[in-house]
């Protein structure tokens, strides 16, 4: 896992946080257009803009999705978490399968970055870093999931003006969840990236070759 990949799937997270703004921003406009009228041009350049905005919102997320369950997957091939005596969510395949598989995605990947995490901290207990940041990850992470489904469902139930704009607020909403699940997420690809490099250093300098 180079940095590299650290810093493609950082780039694609932080696209994210630009189209969600920018997804936000249309939904504003679009709540407000439909304050002062049911119709015409304002409501419907408004809705333009929130479809395509939508439209890509989503491509990016999918993109970002599978570029951070790449580096996911590599980061637990470099963790010291395979061990013999693993626990059944703690083999790789599980790594790439708990994203994807309802019910267990809601928490296997967390239980694996908490292993992941726990195992690249250095010995100094001074130099460990909280697992506060794993945790706060993945809770803005899920309430993103949530809302995200709750705005859509309203969407399509939506019909009258006014379910409308309680759609909206339920998008702006998750679009500012959106925002901080994905620095969160970036937050967290950086510190395990770097915990990992200076926990690698820190056991290249301990175990060294003895000389025959």
């Amino acid at each position: 896992m180079g940095k590299g990949s650290v810093a493609v799937v950082c780039i694609a997270l932080g696209a994210n946080i630009a189209f969600a703004v920018a997804h936000l921003v249309a939904q504003l406009r679009l709540h407000t257009a439909l304050g002062h009228m049911s119709h015409g041009e304002p409501v419907l350049r408004a809705e333009m803009w929130v479809g395509n905005f939508s439209g890509v919102q989503v491509a990016a997320f999918a993109g970002a999705g599978i570029l951070f369950v790449l580096w996911f997957m590599q980061a637990w091939d470099r963790a010291d978490s395979p061990r013999p005596s693993r626990r059944w969510w703690q083999r790789r395949k599980w790594a790439l399968a708990s994203w994807f598989i309802p019910i267990l995605n809601l928490g296997v990947p967390l239980l694996i970055a908490l292993d992941m995490w726990a195992s690249s901290q250095p010995e100094e207990t001074d130099r460990r870093h909280s697992r506060l940041w794993v945790i706060g990850w993945w809770i803005s992470f899920v309430l993103w999931t949530i809302t995200n489904r709750w705005a859509q469902t309203l969407y399509r139930q939506a019909e009258q003006v006014q379910p409308v704009r309680d759609a909206l607020r339920v998008g702006m909403l998750t679009d500012v969840l959106g925002v901080l699940a994905a620095i969160a997420a970036i937050a967290f690809v950086l510190q395990l990236s770097r915990s990992q490099i200076a926990r690698e250093r820190q056991d290249s300098s301990t175990f060294r070759p003895v000389p025959a």
